[in-house]
């Protein structure tokens, strides 16, 4: 990969994230670490675990959209692959209701 194409990776995640990071008020946001190497399959596996646990919020809005964003999650992490890159992967997810249409973010 050349400086170039790396620079401009670097660039499109910098712009996602401030994207992400402007989102304000009426905001659930899934973040998600996983480590180089990692099993992806594990990883959505404990996803999946969470997404039942998600039941048990009060709020039955915020319950939902928590069962969304790791849905999405979930969706993302199953185009990657059986194994994370080498450095790891962050996997940002969520729903925004800053305009009254449900902004996604991934």
């Amino acid at each position: 990969m050349t400086n170039h194409q790396t620079d401009t990776k670097r660039f499109t995640l910098a712009e996602a994230l401030q994207t992400c990071q402007s989102y304000v008020g009426g905001t659930t946001m899934v973040t998600l670490y996983i480590t180089g190497k990692s099993t992806v399959a594990l990883t959505i596996s404990m996803l999946k675990h969470e997404m039942g646990i998600s039941s048990n919020v009060k709020d039955r809005k915020v319950g939902k959209a928590v069962a969304s964003a790791l849905q999405s999650a979930i969706i993302g992490l199953q185009q990657v692959g059986p194994i994370a890159p080498p450095n790891g992967l962050a996997v940002f997810s969520g729903n925004t209701t800053i305009d009254p249409q449900l902004l996604s973010c991934l």
